[in-house]
């Protein structure tokens, strides 16, 4: 019995589990981002959430996740090198966007190609309180606790995720 114990610990943390990859095998690894999520529907949650960006080993994708008690509970921003653009442009156009200006076009659908329904979501440039946000409409929840259906970023924390998704040009293949 101790030498199964044993076997399966060295199998378990033997090259497989760095900062970014806990010691089980998944074919992406995980990077803090310093970008804050907020949940709009969850006041409560003042501080908000880390927006961990999940990067495929291979390069294929990216995507930015929200986790819950180590449970993914939100996920956005999904992309290959084909559709990393749209995404950059949105978060662009977002810093460029001047709330005077009410001809601009400012809610967008997003296909959802990473849940298993892959149904859309909506994104929304909003001003609120004096503040330009960032708001990430889901169609379901994701959790059964703590509801994740409007996430929403301010001006400094899409700055922040336009430069990731920036490097990320360098990254995907």
């Amino acid at each position: 019995m101790i030498k199964i114990l044993g076997f399966i610990f060295v199998m378990l943390t033997a090259g497989c589990s760095t900062p970014g990859k806990p010691a089980f095998y998944y074919t992406w690894t995980q990077y803090k981002t310093g970008v804050e999520v907020m949940l709009d529907n969850e006041p409560q949650y003042k501080d908000g959430f880390d927006g961990i960006l999940r990067l495929d080993d291979k390069g294929e994708y990216a995507v930015m996740t929200v986790y819950y008690g180590g449970d993914l509970s939100g996920h956005f921003g999904y992309v290959t090198k084909a559709s990393l653009e749209h995404w950059i442009t949105l978060y662009t156009n977002f810093l460029k966007w001047d709330p005077t200006k009410p001809a601009q076009t400012t809610k967008f659908n997003i296909p959802d190609n990473l849940s298993w329904t892959h149904k859309s979501y909506d994104v929304e440039y909003q001003f609120m309180n004096g503040k330009k946000l960032f708001i990430i409409r889901k169609h379901g929840n994701g959790n059964w606790f703590v509801d994740f259906s409007v996430l929403s970023m301010d001006e400094a924390n899409i700055t922040k995720l336009n430069e990731v998704y920036i490097e990320l040009r360098e990254r995907l293949k």
